[in-house]
């Protein structure tokens, strides 16, 4: 993962074209990642927007709970939140009502998983998914 860079003032005297020359290799990052955001939006809406009926999308995200100087002040016992978003069709017998082809009805479920091991390594978050898989294959059908 690549770390953000603050960008510093340029104080030195430089000619207009270089100046330029700088702003459009910024501006060349920015705009890249700028399309390929809106490009992965565009994807997973349509994915979601057209989920096919016994399907389901989840979406994985993990969270260390506090940074270094919010650390100095409160307690230093950390936890790792792993954050899981669900999108599925609804079902009868769980949702009380259910999802057709003709009129689609999808549920969106957030799921939290909080973890004393702030590391967040591999079985940790194995761990966290096998409890969303049980979930979905034992509690969902």
């Amino acid at each position: 993962m690549e770390k953000s860079e603050k960008k510093l003032l340029w104080s030195q005297r430089k000619h207009l074209t270089e100046l330029f020359s700088y702003f459009l290799h910024l501006l060349k990052d920015y705009l890249y990642h700028s399309f390929m955001a809106k490009w992965q939006k565009e994807q997973f809406n349509n994915l979601i927007n057209n989920l096919p009926l016994d399907n389901i999308i989840c979406v994985h995200n993990t969270y260390r709970s506090q940074d270094e100087i919010q650390s100095q002040y409160c307690n230093p016992n950390k936890v790792s939140i792993h954050v899981s978003i669900l999108y599925r069709h609804a079902s009868l017998p769980v949702d009380g009502k259910a999802s057709t082809e003709e009129k689609p009805e999808l549920i969106k479920e957030h799921i939290f998983v909080l973890s004393h091991d702030n590391t967040q390594d591999y079985h940790c978050v194995h761990h966290s998914q096998k409890l969303i898989f049980d979930y979905i294959t034992k509690e969902l059908k």
